[in-house]
């Protein structure tokens, strides 16, 4: 197996360059040993800049790809590890052939019998480097809805004429913040309910049963002017 030598993006392409131009004394293209077919010297200078990158990124070595419980390969992105091999064992040895067995010492210098199938590692189709947790991938998870929040919205006469999708509660959040749902009346009881514990339902009766006193007595005094 042929080792890689790891190169920068710069010296990948003055090493690139230097193989087309036929400049053989250049300190990056010496870096590559002995050469061979032009194209296959691009690929192993390319191969070498692929694998800083994959080492820069840190991450895991190599992916063990499975499908239904089976082991289907074992890849890597870094050339250095392509063509190792490797042995899957299996302790599950009923049904088994007789070729496919194998025997395996222990550590206790017992010898178990398995199945085992041997292979090497290939080069990676995927980005191994960029593979995430499902959760960070997706970002983080959303906040459960305010069950206050969700009565408002049922609740509010023409709710459904406000200019926001009653599921998307942290865009309502914003628009409130801006003032721009176009319902200042909306804003308030919305800042109110949100300033509680989601669970306390009387301190949000009281805080409303406030609010409309306010407004009452507003009312009674343009009524009486």
């Amino acid at each position: 197996m042929t080792e890689a030598v790891l190169y920068s993006s710069a010296d990948a392409l003055e090493a690139i360059s230097a193989r087309l131009d036929g400049v053989f004394d250049n300190p990056q293209l010496l870096l590559l040993g002995a050469l061979g077919d032009t194209r296959e010297d691009i690929k192993r200078i390319i191969a070498g800049a692929t694998a800083a990158k994959t080492t820069d990124r840190g991450g895991p070595a190599f992916a063990i790809v499975l499908e239904g419980g089976l082991v289907q390969c074992v890849v890597t992105q870094n050339p250095n590890g392509v063509g190792t091999p490797y042995i899957i064992v299996d302790y599950d040895v009923d049904g088994a052939d007789a070729d496919e067995m194998i025997t395996v010492p222990q550590e206790d210098g017992s010898i178990i019998d398995a199945v085992g199938r041997t292979d090497e590692i290939a080069l990676a189709r995927i980005d191994i480097a960029g593979i995430k947790p499902y959760a960070a991938a997706a970002g983080p998870a959303a906040a459960p809805a305010n069950p206050l929040h969700v009565l408002l919205l049922r609740s509010y006469p023409n709710a459904d004429l406000l200019p926001f999708d009653h599921s998307d509660h942290a865009a309502i959040a914003t628009l409130v913040a801006a003032d721009a749902t176009g319902d200042t009346l909306f804003n308030f009881l919305w800042r109110e309910l949100a300033g509680l514990d989601p669970s306390d339902e009387a301190g949000a009766r009281e805080r409303i049963a406030g609010a409309l006193n306010d407004i009452q007595t507003v009312q009674r005094a343009f009524e009486a002017a």
